[in-house]
């Protein structure tokens, strides 16, 4: 006999029934046959309510996944669909879990932010000398001309930073 399929995250995340299954393939679930009154729990044909009887805990399971596609009755999201996150016992460890990220963004993250934005500022403000130019056979090729422009400088060209293949445009 071949093992199930592994189930979805889904199917992992609700509760499992332990009672087996109350119908074999092939035949009508005994759930969906009708019952009579008396195993319904209804005296006399009474209320259509189901009542304490055999079947009213096959009714209960029915009701509750029914419910788990329609999501809560105000309308907002499904359940398994990223709402909010109904309390649980791994909630007691979310709160230390996020104070310790809010402490490590204040105390790691925006001072080295502040960092990187000081030495971005300070090499800005030192202006230093651009390299000689070397022309080099294997740099700055031009087979056929930039669709844009002159044809000889590069889409986001520089001429205090980029040469072209004959020099930097300053030194002709």
């Amino acid at each position: 006999m071949a093992p199930p399929p592994p189930l979805s995250r889904a199917a992992r995340a609700l509760p499992r029934d332990p009672s087996p299954p109350t119908h074999s393939p092939g035949r009508a679930c005994a759930a969906a046959r009708p019952q009579p009154a008396a195993a319904q729990g209804q005296a006399g044909g009474g209320s259509a309510a189901p009542g304490p009887g055999p079947a009213s805990g096959s009714a209960q399971r029915r009701r509750k996944m029914a419910a788990l596609g329609r999501g809560p009755a105000g309308g907002g999201s499904l359940p398994l669909g990223g709402g909010a996150v109904p309390p649980g016992p791994g909630l007691s460890r979310a709160v230390p879990a996020a104070r310790l990220w809010r402490t490590l963004s204040f105390v790691v993250a925006l001072p080295g932010v502040a960092v990187c934005m000081l030495n971005c500022y300070l090499k800005a403000q030192h202006e230093g000398e651009r390299p000689e130019f070397v022309p080099y056979t294997h740099l700055r090729i031009r087979t056929k001309p930039f669709p844009w422009g002159d044809g000889n400088k590069t889409l986001f060209h520089n001429p205090h930073v980029n040469a072209l293949p004959t020099g930097y445009e300053d030194e002709n």
